[in-house]
């Protein structure tokens, strides 16, 4: 977090050998790495690179391996899981938009204000919630979007399971939602049909009918309640 806050190139990947008990460095040199995933005959490895807004690919093996290249960049949100589809293709879930004052972020000292500061005199920060679907080859394919954040917000993971995309939220309530995919594909195909730009995504703002909650406790909550507790058994070792 740190590292964030900074600014700082220190993200890593390690590969852990569980029958050896090595560890190894596969790549450094990300600002704020997160989501990654494995391609499926294993010959790269996708990384999301949030404070960069961007998924780097990673070769494994063949020719190229070592090597690494930016699969997409200019993301419209702060990225950070990723996963497979089931389709071949790969889900990234963005937390928040990119916020208007992050042009204004190059400064160490105003981020370090941010950081340190009371949540209640940060910049506010819109809410929604949005997965965008890439190819391999990083062709934008398809984005869920929630604009309001009403049924789903700060979209942290997304995992495809069933025919559902189920989704695991960070900050803000709901905590873990889904959504037919079928429905989201059809949304998907009407928009497409309005698309003029072969580089902009089909946008799916799907009825909120058709995000579905399932509740749960966000991170926030989880460390409040451990606060609670801890705070609890000391004032138990006191009496």
């Amino acid at each position: 977090m740190l590292a964030h806050c900074r600014c700082a190139c220190r993200g890593r990947v390690l590969a852990h050998h569980p029958h050896t008990r090595n560890t190894q460095v596969v790549a450094s040199g990300f600002y704020y790495s997160d989501g990654i995933a494995i391609s499926e005959d294993s010959s790269y490895l996708l990384v999301v690179e949030t404070d960069a807004l961007r998924v780097v690919k990673i070769w494994l093996t063949g020719q190229q391996a070592g090597k690494r290249e930016v699969l997409i960049d200019s993301l419209p949100g702060l990225p950070a899981g990723l996963s497979k589809s089931s389709d071949g293709n790969y889900w990234v879930s963005m937390t928040i938009p990119v916020p208007p004052y992050s042009r204004h972020l190059g400064s160490v000292l105003l981020r370090a204000l941010i950081a340190w500061s009371p949540r209640s005199w940060r910049p506010a920060v819109k809410v929604w919630g949005a997965v965008l679907k890439i190819s391999p080859e990083g062709k934008m394919l398809q984005l869920l979007l929630d604009p309001t954040g009403a049924r789903v917000a700060t979209a942290s993971a997304a995992t495809e399971h069933n025919g559902r995309l189920f989704l695991g939220s960070i900050m803000g309530g709901p905590f873990i939602s889904y959504i037919e995919l079928a429905d989201s594909e059809a949304a998907t195909a009407a928009a497409a049909a309005d698309s003029q730009s072969g580089r902009q995504p089909a946008c799916s703002d799907v009825s909120v009918d058709n995000w579905h909650t399932l509740g749960g406790w966000s991170l926030h909550q989880q460390q409040d309640l451990w606060g609670d507790a801890a705070t609890g058994r000391m004032a138990k070792q006191q009496q």
